[in-house]
């Protein structure tokens, strides 16, 4: 439980930072970033701490190891797929 804890503050900590410096760079352009650019960095925050999530429900017994085992099967696939889908769309922007 407490390596669990550990993680969320690392996971806060940084994504503060992140968020942080993305709202600061976002502001001082006079569009600000485009709306697939806001999807994105909160789309992988979303992600990413979904599969903390998973683990905390199944440190406080809320679901057994195989709907864990689940839950992280489908979110890897779905931030794999997602990590693949916006590299390959990079490939055509510019």
């Amino acid at each position: 439980v407490i390596s669990h804890c550990i993680g969320w503050v690392l996971i806060i900590v940084t994504f503060f930072i992140l968020m942080d410096s993305f709202h600061q760079h976002s502001c001082d352009s006079p569009h600000g970033a485009p709306k697939f650019v806001w999807a994105i960095i909160y789309g992988e925050l979303g992600l990413f701490a979904a599969f903390g999530v998973v683990q905390l429900l199944q440190i406080v017994d809320a679901i057994d190891v195989k709907q864990a085992e689940m839950g992280f099967i489908v979110l890897s696939f779905t931030s794999k797929t997602v990590l693949g889908w916006l590299v390959y769309a990079g490939n055509f922007i510019a």
